[in-house]
């Protein structure tokens, strides 16, 4: 009583089936509308103004009144007191395998 197929699919099948579930809703399409006849002139475009560099610009505020968010807190830093300084011994290991610390 195994559940698994005796044979592998084609690709028609493993297509159809896929596929089936699209093809219910075709019978229901409905026609793309017309595009209007009329043809739609294309707009000029703009003519670009030059950039003007090295200019002056005053502005004056008329407004009388605005306003300001008030500041977040800011996170505190945390002191790093948790690092430890190594000892780091000026002699050479005094036996083949011992273990030292080199700062660079």
């Amino acid at each position: 009583m195994s559940k698994t197929p005796k044979r592998a699919p084609s690709l028609e099948e493993a297509l159809e089936k896929g596929f089936s579930e699209l093809k219910i809703g075709e019978a229901n399409l409905q026609p793309a509308p017309e595009a209007n006849d009329a043809p739609v002139e294309p707009q000029p475009p703009e003519p670009a103004q030059p950039i003007l560099y090295n200019q002056k610009f005053e502005a004056v505020e008329d407004r009388q009144e605005f306003v300001v968010a008030k500041p977040t807190p800011q996170a505190k830093p945390e002191t790093e007191a948790s690092e430890v300084k190594t000892l780091v011994s000026k002699d050479v290991a005094s036996a083949i395998g011992d273990e030292f610390d080199v700062e660079w």
